[in-house]
Formats: C-alpha cells, sequence, structure tokens
C-alpha cells in the first residue's frame, strides 16, 4: 500500500488509473505538424539531381523528396547481411521519394519534356539514360514489385518492359548494352516460391567457433543472425540475370539465378565479368566479405575462366586488404582485356615491403596465364584512361603518410611513370579535383582532352573560402588555365559540358540571395541563360 497524509491507495488501482490515462493520451495525440514556417523550411522543394545524356544535348532533371513521408518510413523492413530489404517489393528499403522527371533538350531550341510517370506506382531512383542519348530506363515500386520501364526522351511517352520484376538488393538491377535497345537485368526468378518462414524449431544448435587468433574485425550493423535469416538473405538477393529487348519486348535468359554482386560486360560484349555469392554466410561481416567467386562467361552464359575464389574475408587487417584479385576490370580501348591487382604484402599496411601491390593482365580468349604488368610502391587505388590506346593516370595511395601521388603512364612502357599530382590528402587548396569524362564512340569513357590539356571540376578550396572552377591541365608542362570560376558571394559549381564543343556549360548557381538553379554559360561570350 502506498500511504499520504493519512490516506492509502491500493496499487493495483493507481497502476490501472496510470495505464488508461497514457492510453488515452495515446489515443487522443496524433502525428502534429509545426508552424507553418518551420514546415515551409523542411518541405521546400530541392533543387532537382541532374544527368547530362551521353551526346550532351539533354539534360535530365529528377525532382525529389528527401524527407519521405511516414508511410514510406513506417514500411517493415528486414535486416539482411548488411543491406535493410523491404520484402513486400524485393527491394532496398527506399528513404527517399522519386517525384518527377523533365528533359530539356538544348538541341531542339532549349525545348523542355516531362517523362511520363506511370499510372500506379512511384519512380524508384534517377533514370539512366541509354548509350546513343534517345532513351532512358527507370524503374518503378508497385505494390507487389519493381518494375523495369523505358522511355523515349524525345517524346517523355513511357512503357512496361516484359512482365517481370526486377531485383536491386546486391546492386543496380538493369544497365543498357552499347546497342541501345537491349538492356542486362537482374530479375526475380520466375521459379522462385513463397518466403521462407520463421519456425519455432531449429535444425541445429547455434554455434560460434573461435580459431583462438588475435583478428582485428570492425563491427557492422543488421548482420545474419540465424538461419532463417540465411533463408532470408538467400531468398531475397538472388536473381535471375536476362538480356531484355526494348523494341520487342524479348526476354533471353543468361546462367542461371545466383547471388550476383557484379555483372560487368566486356566492351566488345563477347564476354561478361560475373561475382557470385556462395555459402557458406558469416555472422560477423556484411554481404560484400562472403565466399565468393568471380569468373568471365561468353555472351551465352557458360563459364570460360576462373579468376578469384574467396572464403569469408572477415580477418582483413584493419586498413588492409584483401589476398588475390580485386579491383577487377575492363581496360578501355581494347575488346576484352581484364586488368586486376594483387596484393604483394599480405594486405597489411603495417608491413614492410618495397611494393604493395602488383597490376595484372589477361586477354581474351583467357586460356593463357595472367602476367604481371607493373608494382606500385604504394596501394594502388585506380585507374584513369585517356583516349589514347594504353594511356592512363595511375593513383597510389601512401598510408604511412596519407599521400596521393598519380602518375601519367603508357602501359606499353609501364616502367616510366611521369608524376601529374602529388599532394597530401588533406590539402584541399592544390587538390585539382575530378575528372571531366568523355564518351569515346566504341562506349568507354575516358578523361575529357584536347590536345595535351585535361579537363578537372575542382571544389575551389582557398584561404577566401571555397569557390569551384573549371580547370584544364596540361599533361607535359603541368601549366593549369581556369576556364571558368564561381563569383564573389555566390556558390556555381561545373555540372557538364553542353553539345560537341567545349564553348558551352551547365552549372548549378545559387547565392544568399538566390535560390539554386541551372544556367546556361557560353564560354565564349560569357552570356547566361
Amino acid at each position: 500500500m502506498i500511504f499520504q497524509k493519512n490516506k492509502f491507495y491500493q496499487p493495483s488501482i493507481l497502476l490501472v488509473a496510470i495505464l488508461c490515462a497514457m492510453q488515452t493520451f495515446a489515443q487522443n495525440n496524433p502525428y502534429r505538424r509545426p508552424p507553418a514556417d518551420v514546415a515551409a523550411i523542411v518541405e521546400a522543394k530541392p533543387t532537382p539531381q541532374v544527368s547530362m545524356n551521353p551526346t550532351r544535348d539533354a539534360l535530365l532533371l529528377t525532382d525529389y523528396n528527401p524527407n519521405p513521408g511516414i508511410a514510406t518510413l513506417a514500411q517493415p523492413f528486414l535486416k539482411l547481411a548488411g543491406l535493410r530489404v523491404n520484402p513486400q517489393i524485393n527491394a532496398r528499403q527506399r528513404i527517399t521519394e522519386y517525384t518527377g522527371c523533365t528533359i530539356h533538350w538544348f538541341s531542339e531550341g532549349n525545348q523542355i519534356i516531362g517523362l511520363e510517370k506511370p499510372k500506379i506506382g512511384r519512380i524508384a531512383g534517377v533514370p539512366t539514360w541509354s548509350p546513343d542519348g534517345k532513351r532512358l530506363a527507370f524503374a518503378v515500386d508497385v505494390d507487389n514489385g519493381v518494375q523495369l520501364w523505358v522511355a523515349d526522351a524525345k517524346t517523355g511517352k513511357s512503357k512496361r518492359l516484359g512482365n517481370f520484376f526486377i531485383n536491386d538488393v546486391l546492386g543496380s538491377a538493369f544497365s543498357w548494352l552499347e546497342d541501345s535497345e537491349r538492356l542486362l537485368v537482374r530479375s526475380i526468378p520466375s521459379t522462385r516460391g513463397p518466403a521462407p518462414s520463421a519456425t519455432v524449431v531449429p535444425t541445429g544448435p547455434s554455434i560460434e567457433e573461435t580459431s583462438g587468433k588475435v583478428s582485428q574485425v570492425m563491427t557492422f550493423q543488421d548482420l545474419l543472425k540465424n538461419e532463417h535469416d540465411e533463408l532470408l538473405f538467400e531468398y531475397y538477393a538472388s536473381s535471375q540475370l536476362v538480356i531484355a529487348n526494348a523494341n520487342t519486348g524479348k526476354v533471353q535468359n543468361l546462367g542461371n539465378p545466383g547471388l550476383y554482386t557484379l555483372v560487368d560486360w566486356s566492351p566488345d560484349e563477347n564476354y561478361v565479368l560475373v561475382t557470385q555469392l556462395r555459402k557458406p554466410f558469416s555472422y560477423r561481416v556484411q554481404f560484400s566479405n562472403f565466399s565468393r567467386k568471380t569468373e568471365v562467361w561468353d555472351r551465352t552464359g557458360k563459364a570460360v575462366r576462373t579468376i578469384a575464389e574467396f572464403p569469408v574475408t572477415d580477418e582483413i587487417p584493419r586498413q588492409g586488404t584483401v589476398v588475390g584479385p580485386r579491383s577487377l576490370e575492363w581496360q578501355t580501348n581494347y575488346d576484352a582485356r581484364l586488368l586486376w591487382v594483387e596484393a604483394l604484402d599480405g594486405g597489411d599496411p603495417k608491413k614492410k615491403v618495397d611494393f604493395r601491390d602488383k597490376v595484372m593482365l589477361l586477354d581474351a580468349p583467357f586460356s593463357g596465364e595472367a602476367r604481371e604488368l607493373l608494382k606500385t610502391k604504394h596501394r594502388y587505388s585506380g585507374f584513369e584512361w585517356l583516349a589514347a590506346k594504353d594511356a592512363g593516370l595511375l593513383t597510389e595511395f601512401d598510408r604511412d603518410r596519407r599521400w596521393y601521388t598519380t602518375y601519367r603512364i603508357d602501359l606499353q612502357s609501364p616502367a616510366k611513370k611521369d608524376t601529374l599530382f602529388d599532394l597530401s590528402v588533406n590539402d584541399d587548396y592544390n587538390n585539382p579535383g575530378n575528372p571531366v569524362y568523355d564518351r569515346l564512340p566504341n562506349g568507354d569513357w575516358v578523361i575529357a582532352q584536347d590536345g595535351d590539356w585535361l579537363y578537372y571540376n575542382a571544389d575551389g578550396a582557398s584561404e577566401e573560402g571555397q569557390y569551384p572552377r573549371l580547370d584544364k591541365i596540361n599533361l607535359k608542362t603541368r601549366e593549369k588555365q581556369t576556364l571558368y570560376e564561381s563569383g564573389n558571394q555566390t556558390f556555381e559549381e561545373f555540372i557538364a559540358f553542353v553539345g560537341k564543343g567545349r564553348n558551352q556549360i551547365v552549372t548549378r548557381y545559387q547565392s544568399k540571395t538566390e535560390v539554386p538553379n541551372f544556367i546556361l554559360v557560353n564560354l565564349t561570350d560569357k552570356s547566361r541563360q
């Protein structure tokens, strides 16, 4: 009993009264909106996301809502292997709502075309341009899955492709082939049954073993926890690769259903590089470090060569890397030449060695032995390709100094390296920024280049503030010329070149008193539209 000033109360009566009050409060207190001026700030329409088409004569603007409603956020999701999966539509959890698209054609007198939205469903993500710049492919979420749609960029008319549902759980669900008619798609297997149901009777005990050795393993969220999670992951992440024709609607299977994390066509589209996850899965790391196998297939889906096989990789040294082939890519300007990197230090950045990595290559038909192309003193950080065959920029990262070095290199004579950039990762003032890219007639992407000049989109950090720039840098003399720079008291970023030349660009402009907008700038006469 509770006593107060000669009174007493039965605890059970007091508890019931409190619970009733709490229940009444909850039932009578729905979500409330903030004051109108606060809501206006939060709900202000953001600047659209933009994407220039490969032929640089049309700009896609995609509207979105970064603050989705309760109905979107309240949809149930599963936590599987580092992913959050919406089981209702078999897709990754959506936390952004895409509301519409507009196509701005520079070549048609600045004609504006609205992309036709499906009558049902919602656009999921930014549409993808076809290589010829005349079509757009995009995903549409409906009640029971995700559909693939294709739109005519000249008219905005769109239609669904096939009667299958697509699967984006392990990566992008579709990509265009070079003919701008076919797409490589990860689809939900047509023979798949119902999702695994939970059971209260396990098939066996849950056992975790330790090898007794010290291991520095990072911690991750949303990992697999039990056998049922494994079954759910395999069910929702598995896909059937198909080639779908946007003209005829014909669909052709490629290989068998599997857990595909990488699917990448060779430039000549006679081979495809494929990575599949395999059992056993892990309860310690995300799906990207599960047991996996990387193969080269021919265009019919037949395995031609195994490039790499990994067990569960849950003992990678801190800031280190795996031992074995990694960073696989098709070399630009070759029909089917495969490059990859292998660690020479056991993947351990603390080990003292003369060389950290080696770059390997293997040509079609992939029957011979891979050969070593070059070694890097520090950790390999990627190639950027130039238009000339075998010409590129190779970047290394020195972990101890936190230092990036970029070399100009000719893979015909890889021992000859010419330093282009050499700076600390913290040196924002001298950071050249990101390369601007051009698309070659064969579909490869290379750094935009005119003669010895390369084009870079720089953040423009300085002692006076941040003023984004468009620069061009000479490969031979290292001279830098600024073609365009954000003005004082404004913030203006380069988006893309327009047309076949270099005299027009699109920028994203804003100031303290002007909302963000996109501007067509003529670099020759300085006119703005």
